[in-house]
This record gives structure tokens, sequence and C-alpha cells, in this order.
């Protein structure tokens, strides 16, 4: 779900942009494409969209989709983030992911000198906490002479994770 939506946003504001979707699963592609067709103002950005079955847990297949490609963004469980994060790499990518596990981000940025060795990025933990959270924090500051201290709290977590709308599944990848 999160995947989805990075892909609308970046096909609706960069006209320039192409994106290439994956997933396994050849039905969850075709049922993402005619979702993206169908929430993009007149279908605009979807010709720029294209779609790759691969499996996020074959290391190898991912740096073969990504090569010729300036960036991934893993969308999937973090437990695949380490593993993706060297594919992206290998491939020549920048790499993003949206998080999940502070461990395994510190374990990613253990190849920043393989990052750097190859002139990408390597950013981990860009998601709701610590990426989007961290992001609004340093914009409400910009406009303040001083800041002594801030505190950021995460509401991602609800007390009762069966409860619609939104249940704790559909929230996290």
């Amino acid at each position: 779900l999160q995947g989805r939506a990075a892909a609308f946003d970046l096909l609706r504001s960069d006209p320039g942009c192409a994106v290439t979707l994956a997933d396994r699963e050849p039905a969850a592609l075709a049922a993402l494409r005619a979702w993206l067709a169908g929430v993009l103002p007149g279908g605009a950005g979807a010709d720029r969209a294209g779609f790759a079955t691969c499996d996020a847990g074959q290391a190898g297949s991912v740096a073969a989709l990504a090569r010729g490609h300036d960036v991934v963004l893993s969308c999937v469980p973090y437990w695949f983030n380490f593993e993706l994060a060297q594919a992206a790499l290998s491939a020549g990518c920048h790499f993003l992911d949206l998080g999940g596990s502070t461990a395994l981000a510190l374990r990613e940025l253990q190849l920043d000198g393989e990052a750097r060795r190859v002139g990408r990025a390597l950013v981990p933990d860009c998601g709701l906490g610590p990426g989007m959270i961290s992001t609004i924090a340093v914009h409400a500051m910009r406009g303040l002479e001083r800041v002594d201290e801030v505190r950021i709290y995460d509401g991602g977590l609800p007390q009762r994770r069966d409860l619609p709308p939104l249940g704790y599944r559909l929230v996290f990848s």
C-alpha cells in the first residue's frame, strides 16, 4: 500500500519521472495498474509506470531489475532491506527504504563506504518515523529563532489494532 502511494505521488507530481513497480504476484501488479489508471487525474502519468514481477527475497533478481534505474525505494517489509540495499548499490542505484527496524537501519548504514565508493546515496528509515515526522519537525522549527528541544510523538500504533478503518496491518508494509 505504501509503494502504490509513493508511485502515485511520483507520477502525479513529476512529469519527467518514470516508475517501475515490482511485486512477486502478477495479480497484484494487474490490480495496481488498474488502480493507478483510475486515480491519476485523467490517467495522466499511468503511461510512465512500468510493471515487473520480482521477488524481494531474491536480491539478484532485484539487482537485475534495478539496473538502468536511478533509485530503488523499498516499500516491502523491513527484513528485506539490508539485502535490497546491497542489490541497489551493486546495480548502481541510490537506495531508500521505509524502515521498520532500527537495528537493520544501523546495519544498512555500515554500507556507507560502498555507497560512497559508487557515488550513491543510501538512506534507510525514510518512512513515517523517523522519516516524515522528522522532516515535519524540521519544517516547523524553521520559522523559530531558537529551539531548545523538540518532542515527536508517532501515533502509528493504535491501542486496538483490530479496529477499522486502518487497523495495524494497513498502516505499515
